[in-house]
Order: C-alpha cells, then structure tokens, then sequence
C-alpha cells in the first residue's frame, strides 16, 4: 500500500475512534458507566479487532498503531517512538508523524 492509501485508512479509523471516545466520555459522565461496563465492551472490543486487523492489513508488526491509539492517545501525549533505522527517536503527533514511524 502507498503512503496515501494508509494515510487514508488511518483517517477514517481515527475519526470514528475519537468521534466514539467522544460520546463515552459524554456518557461515562451522565451514567457513571466505565469503559468495562456491559454496555460498552462490545464497542471497545470491536475498536481493537479492527486496531488488529489495520496493523495486518499494513504490516505493522511492532503493533505501533495500537500504541498509538491507546499509549499515546492518538498523539495527543506526543510521546516518542523509534523510526525505522532504530537510531532516532520521532515525535508521534498526527498521522504523519506515525507514518513516518511506520516506514511509510
């Protein structure tokens, strides 16, 4: 896959994924319902099936996405990760930045 057909990919997820995080946390504050509650298990279940299953679709073996997703939060924390060579530490703060990591 190119850059651009993986960016694309990414976008779309991260949309749907902060747009969900958004409403849980809006609820989380009305119901006092957790992110381990019955009601929304299945849905952060599926969030990380389909984490899963972009990380093979785009080889990413380190499972960097997912560190991305969840540890940095979507580079929110702009945390460090290593590039590619291993001989240099980047800024993971957007896509980009994660592409980058990911040797795209």
């Amino acid at each position: 896959m190119t850059r651009t057909e993986v960016e694309y990919l990414l976008e779309k997820f991260l949309k749907v994924h902060l747009d969900v995080t958004t409403q849980f946390d809006s609820m989380a504050e009305f119901t006092g319902c957790d992110a381990e509650s019955k009601m929304w298990r299945p849905i952060w279940k599926m969030d990380e099936m389909t984490i899963e299953l972009l990380e093979n679709l785009i080889d990413d073996k380190l499972q960097t996405l997912s560190w991305f997703v969840w540890d940095n939060e979507c580079g929110k924390k702009k945390l460090k990760h290593s590039l590619p060579n291993k001989k240099r530490m980047k800024v993971v703060k957007d896509v980009s930045s994660l592409l980058d990591v990911l040797g795209y």
